[in-house]
């Protein structure tokens, strides 16, 4: 998962916990979660900002607790 350091904005899934309402979760052994893991760590690298949004579910981590990441650019 990642963690932001402000709250996700939007209407938040109903399946998060409290204590992940800042991270967005996602699959590290897919193409996809690759993919995402490389920007964001591009993004922590080089100071930029970025935007994630997530689908809504909660069905990466654990099936519960963390909402899913849907896309994201780096502002």
């Amino acid at each position: 998962m990642v963690i932001f350091d402000r709250q996700v904005s939007g209407t938040p899934a109903t399946c998060i916990h409290p204590a992940y309402a800042n991270a967005l979760a996602f699959d590290s052994t897919t193409p996809g979660g690759k993919a995402i893991m490389a920007t964001a760590l591009a993004a922590k690298t080089t100071g930029s900002y970025l935007s994630a949004y997530g689908t809504g579910g909660c069905a990466i981590y654990g099936g519960a607790h963390v909402e899913d990441w849907d896309y994201g650019v780096i502002d």
